[in-house]
């Protein structure tokens, strides 16, 4: 399909024929992709495999030196192993590099010098076989034994004889460990001087003995007696020579990696160019016969946009002729919406007054909410004061009237002394009963002291909302203390399960407000007047928060009630004592001065528990009051 042809296209054929284009780049770069995959599946394989062949080889020297130096019967092992593990890795090396397409001779020449590497190997382990590797075999051993026997046959007076002969032992035996020229000419010195005086009996065993060394210094020579000479320098010249083969094949195989890596990505790049080119000249071609319309298109909602709404469209029976009826169209519509913008900025401003008036009322209803929780604090603390007045007037009443009759007593006292009649049994009495007024009356004070002090440090506390560090125990118990005058008439019981060790660096007043509040709540809606029960306050601290529970079995709250118990105003005794801003107060200040968390759990007729979360140390922060 010729490309000049396109622009008499429709767009949906415009679209087809881009689409299939795309589709054939796509297909010929994951073609190029496989490609690549391949050829670097390829040059990784060739790559590990002279990488491990090369691991091989040094495991495989390292054997053969640590054979040559210690001579165990384990290493010849570990070297036959390896010599089979490395010959395999090497043909599986080539059989990789020939379906690479990579052949060069230095492929023969180091499978030949592996070869020659093995055999002279295999000579020189031949050669230490005869001297001997394991114990108690080879030529050493012959001459271990041989020597004993001529040392040990010798008659006790031939001393100097045996002590030639542990000497000739001891050279064969360095000989055998360090083959030296020295050792040999003092070993046949030695021989040549002891012979003639040796026994009949012993020359044949003598001869023998050195016939056996002279065998040992044969295999040595050949075996050589340094690594510049015999099978040790053979062996040495054929393991350098396969290290350099492979060294120069490594090379010859790196240089045809780069070359093939080279080569793939001039393929890619070039067919990666031709593609772009290409492709830059279909969508070019493609663009021009879509992009004018277009542009037209665009002025003309431009000018929609700004308000125009008399234009004339002119287009053609295509898609992008569509586009333009769509677009005369929606003037149309927008033209009706005008009308309709209009009507409704009418409605929005009757909608403003009538929102600024109802603003105005929400407004009056929080100066209301707020004015009836300050009534709320203000009649909790009028009613503390009354609960501890009436509290304090039993301790003082108690301590005027022990305080009246011990003055009767003492101007009694003092009548009968003046007058000269007093008696032992009344000074007796006087001071007993002395004694336990004051006793009474000390007590008496104490209570209201207490009392007094408990009430000041709750009423500076919910007066000031001072922050500071006080002890939670102390703190509930001073509390209740003030609350004692609700409870005393009833049979509902309090505990308090605190440790004395949780301390609180928060706000001692709100807190106060909230165990006061929850207090009053309980008592109203939990039991009747009549009813006996039990409220339950407890605490404990995990790392940097308190977890305080106030619990009761009373009557419960309905399920339908849990999730409003804490809206302002609710309340199911409204007329009976319950204004609805008990709980709603609790909350707020938990969630907000106290920064913590609270939540309700209640079962009817079975009691509620209300679960508190308050941090340790409050977090800083501006207070919110209610």
């Amino acid at each position: 399909m010729p490309i000049s042809r396109i622009r008499h296209f429709s767009v949906r054929q415009r679209m087809a024929f881009l689409a299939a284009y795309f589709a054939a780049v796509i297909g010929i770069l994951l073609a190029l992709l496989l490609y690549e995959h391949a050829s670097y599946l390829e040059d990784h394989q060739m790559s590990m495999g002279m990488t491990e062949s090369e691991i091989q080889l040094l495991n495989l020297r390292r054997d053969e030196k640590d054979f040559i130096a210690r001579l165990k019967p384990e290493y010849l092992q570990k070297f036959e192993a390896r010599s089979e593990a490395l010959s395999d890795k090497i043909d599986q090396w080539f059989s990789v590099l020939e379906r690479a397409g990579f052949h060069s001779q230095k492929m023969q020449m180091l499978q030949q010098a592996m070869l020659t590497y093995r055999v002279n190997f295999l000579e020189y382990v031949e050669y230490r076989r005869q001297l001997g590797i394991y114990k108690n075999e080879g030529l050493s051993d012959e001459l271990n034994q041989l020597s004993v026997r001529m040392i040990s046959d010798l008659a006790d007076d031939r001393r100097n004889f045996k002590a030639v002969l542990v000497r000739l032992q001891s050279l064969h035996q360095l000989f055998l460990f360090d083959p030296q020229d020295d050792l040999l000419h003092e070993f046949e010195r030695l021989a040549t001087e002891l012979q003639p005086g040796l026994p009949a009996s012993h020359q044949q065993m003598f001869r023998e003995y050195r016939d056996r060394f002279q065998n040992v210094v044969r295999i040595s020579s050949l075996m050589g007696y340094s690594e510049n000479e015999g099978t040790h320098y053979l062996l040495r010249k054929a393991a350098h020579e396969m290290e350099q083969d492979f060294q120069a094949l490594s090379v010859l195989v790196s240089d045809f990696t780069a070359f093939r890596y080279v080569q793939r990505v001039t393929i890619i790049l070039c067919c990666s160019a031709l593609l772009i080119l290409l492709s830059a000249m279909v969508l070019r071609r493609i663009a021009h016969s879509i992009s004018f319309p277009l542009r037209q298109l665009k002025t003309d909602v431009e000018l929609l946009r700004q308000g125009r709404r008399d234009l004339i469209f002119e287009f053609e029976s295509d898609e992008i002729g569509k586009v333009f009826a769509s677009l005369r169209e929606f003037q149309n519509d927008l033209a009706q919406l005008d009308e309709m913008q209009e009507k409704d900025r009418a409605h929005q401003q009757v909608l403003m007054q009538e929102k600024k008036k109802l603003e105005e009322a929400l407004e009056a209803l929080k100066e209301a909410q707020s004015q009836l929780v300050q009534s709320e604090k203000l009649a909790s603390l009028g009613s503390l004061v009354a609960g501890v007045a009436h509290e304090i007037n039993t301790p003082l009443g108690i301590a005027l009237t022990m305080g009246t009759t011990f003055s009767d007593h003492l101007r009694d006292f003092f009548r009968q002394m003046q007058a000269g009649q007093l008696r032992r049994t009344y000074v007796e009495e006087f001071q007993r009963d002395s004694e336990e007024g004051l006793q009474v009356m000390q007590t008496a004070l104490h209570r209201a002291a207490h009392l007094i002090q408990s009430f000041k440090q709750v009423a500076v506390d919910q007066a000031s909302e001072e922050r500071r560090l006080f002890n939670l125990q102390q703190t509930v118990q001073g509390i209740l203390q003030t609350l004692h005058h609700m409870t005393k008439r009833r049979a509902i019981d309090i505990q308090v399960l605190i440790p004395e060790t949780i301390f609180l660096d928060s706000y001692p007043g709100p807190f106060g407000q909230v165990i006061s509040n929850l207090v009053n709540n309980t008592l109203l809606h939990a039991f009747t007047e009549e009813q006996t029960g039990s409220i339950t306050i407890s605490a404990i601290q995990e790392e940097q928060r308190v977890l305080l529970s106030f619990s009761d079995n009373g009557a419960g709250i309905p399920a339908k009630n849990l999730s409003r118990i804490f809206e302002p105003f609710f309340t199911t005794k409204l007329g009976q004592g319950g204004s609805g801003l008990g709980l709603n107060i609790v909350y707020n200040i938990v969630t907000g001065i106290l920064g913590g968390e609270i939540t309700v759990d209640s079962e009817p007729g079975e009691g509620a528990c209300f679960h508190l979360i308050l941090p340790v140390t409050v977090p800083e922060k501006e207070k919110t009051h209610e």
